[in-house]
């Protein structure tokens, strides 16, 4: 079947939240983490306005993080990235031009270009042109065959492929794909074409966006979505980390730079930054190293048992 929309998605999520508080096994704080700190007693998480910490015994890190590769004010009146498309002013403003001659960029080739792709066409009609900017002029197709899936939802075997062959499948399957379902939507469309282009500012005047591309090469549009990918490393910035526990998350990725392509050969089983206590678990850092459906959900309910497993205690009748 079809993946299901962004909307489905997110009703599904409220409803398991909602199921859990109703029972007792989780509760729901909404807020902003202006800092990350710890001691020998747990995690200790700084809320903007809030005069008490949020403690716990463990920290799982999830979120996309800020967009990456692309400068400019990502969201004005006619600029938005995909972290905030769905709640920004200009969906809705978009949608009032429904049947107008605009122009609409999608900067991006990945998960959350197609995710943008798929909205605008359910959103816009025919007159909209919409423009997905690829560096390689060409959206490709994520592989989606029993043999591909399989290590989406089982990563049983993923440890025995080796690394060549796990950074190759993840070229194939998550970095810089559309889905197959999303690539059938777009080839009905008539509004929908893919340019070659590699956008590293983009700049928001009155009537246009301008688009300055690698090459000293500029193109204008009417409104545009920044769809890029996202920082996996957000969370370790300066800003949120003190210095000391920065300098502990080198020290567990084997004294490399707090940087992605390190810290992830550092994730295990649990899907927690080896050596690390108390426990901090980066999911999805975890694709490389433990499976490639940790970090795009799919397979969520291993994910919760590798992360909750540790702190469950198991009596002896089985019972948590």
């Amino acid at each position: 079947m079809p993946d299901p929309y962004l909307d489905e998605w997110a009703r599904y999520l409220k409803w398991v939240m909602a199921k859990a508080q109703q029972e007792k096994v989780a509760t729901l704080k909404i807020g902003q983490v202006s800092r990350i700190a710890k001691g020998r007693d747990g995690w200790h998480l700084t809320m903007a306005g809030e005069d008490e910490p949020v403690t716990g015994d463990a920290l799982v890190i999830t979120g996309p993080g800020d967009v990456t590769g692309v400068k400019g004010q990502l969201n004005g009146d006619r600029i938005s990235d995909a972290k905030h498309f769905w709640g920004h002013p200009l969906l809705h403003r978009l949608q009032r031009h429904r049947n107008d001659r605009i122009t609409v960029a999608v900067i991006g080739a990945g998960g959350a270009a197609a995710s943008v792709v798929l909205t605008l066409l359910r959103s816009m009609g025919e007159r909209c042109a919409i423009q997905v900017i690829s560096p390689w002029g060409v959206v490709y197709t994520r592989g989606e065959s029993y043999d591909e899936n399989r290590h989406l939802t089982d990563p049983q075997h993923w440890v025995h492929l080796g690394e060549p062959n796990q950074m190759r499948f993840l070229d194939h399957t998550s970095q810089g794909v559309f889905s197959q379902h999303v690539k059938r939507v777009m080839n009905t469309a008539v509004n929908v074409e893919t340019v070659a282009g590699w956008v590293l500012e983009v700049q928001e005047n009155p009537s246009r966006v301008r688009m300055l591309m690698k090459g000293s090469v500029a193109e204008d549009c009417d409104y545009a979505i920044v769809a890029t990918g996202f920082d996996d490393m957000w969370w370790a910035k300066p800003d949120m980390l003190e210095n000391q526990l920065i300098h502990e998350v080198r020290r567990c990725a084997g004294g490399a730079p707090v940087e992605a392509e390190f810290v992830r050969r550092h994730i295990n089983d649990n899907l927690q930054l080896d050596q690390m206590s108390p426990p901090l678990h980066l999911p999805m850092l975890a694709g490389q190293r433990q499976g490639p459906g940790f970090p795009n959900l799919n397979c969520l309910g291993l994910l919760s048992d590798r992360i909750l497993r540790p702190h469950c205690h198991i009596e002896e009748s089985g019972k948590t």
